[in-house]
């Protein structure tokens, strides 16, 4: 779906941020459609870069979410392309949820997981650019991408300039 998507955005010209990357095949086409020139951005999850499915086996409603966990390979290519670059940018997708809501059978708890309180850390801990800050280049690589000036907050960015 990732690859048929770049192919409609590289036919009319267009930028597309692709969002909740969790599975190796995605970056790959991700990867591709950036070395072709493609205006394509994207981002993944703290919990997708430390969590595999191995920690669902307990059915722990926690870790139930959309895109679910992947397995440690899917895992391994995530950090690895983030390092390099092609994951543009680490997004909470903190969805929190009541505590009663949770609390049932695996099978009835809604997706979602709570994650913004420890986003950085999590993410700081799998990190190799240990002693920088990456959140905040980012955040810079997320503006350029959308044509956002660098001086200008993303919540702040002309959208009229993305569009194409």
């Amino acid at each position: 779906m990732i690859a048929r998507d770049c192919a409609l955005a590289s036919y009319e010209d267009g930028r597309i941020h692709l969002q909740h990357l969790s599975a190796r095949e995605s970056v790959d086409a991700i990867a591709d459609a950036k070395a072709r020139g493609l205006a394509v951005t994207c981002e993944t999850s703290p919990h997708h870069l430390t969590m595999i499915d191995e920690d669902v086996r307990t059915l722990d409603t926690a870790r139930k979410m959309n895109p679910p966990l992947r397995e440690a390979a899917d895992r391994d290519a995530l950090i690895e392309v983030l390092r390099s670059g092609v994951i543009d940018c680490i997004a909470t997708d903190h969805a929190p949820h009541a505590r009663d809501e949770k609390e049932v059978p695996f099978e009835q708890a809604p997706m979602g997981t709570t994650g913004l309180e420890t986003a950085f850390a999590a993410v700081y801990t799998i990190s190799s650019c240990r002693g920088r800050c990456r959140w905040r280049w980012s955040s810079r690589s997320s503006r350029r991408g959308w044509g956002a000036s660098s001086r200008r907050s993303a919540t702040t960015c002309d959208h009229s300039r993305a569009r194409r």
